[in-house]
């Protein structure tokens, strides 16, 4: 549970952008230089996902998934 509830923290903490002058800097670069660590994140739920074996762990780890998609999508689809 507290590898869950570390990992659930490390995600909200990343997902939270980085200021530049007081606001938050969406800007492309910012994107590019954070995505080595928003991939350890996504392989440390993956690693996660394998060991789930509870009902509340899956549904923990599916709604860190989906966050994790919708960043992926914010990045992807609507671009910073």
């Amino acid at each position: 549970m507290r590898r869950r509830r570390d990992a659930l923290r490390d995600w909200r903490t990343f997902e939270t952008p980085p200021f530049l002058d007081g606001a938050p800097d969406y800007r492309a670069t910012t994107f590019e230089s954070r995505r080595g660590a928003c991939a350890q994140l996504r392989a440390r739920l993956q690693a996660l996902e394998a060991g789930a074996s509870s009902t509340s762990e899956q549904v923990d780890l599916a709604l860190l998934r989906a966050e994790m998609n919708g960043y992926d999508f914010n990045v992807r689809v609507l671009q910073p």
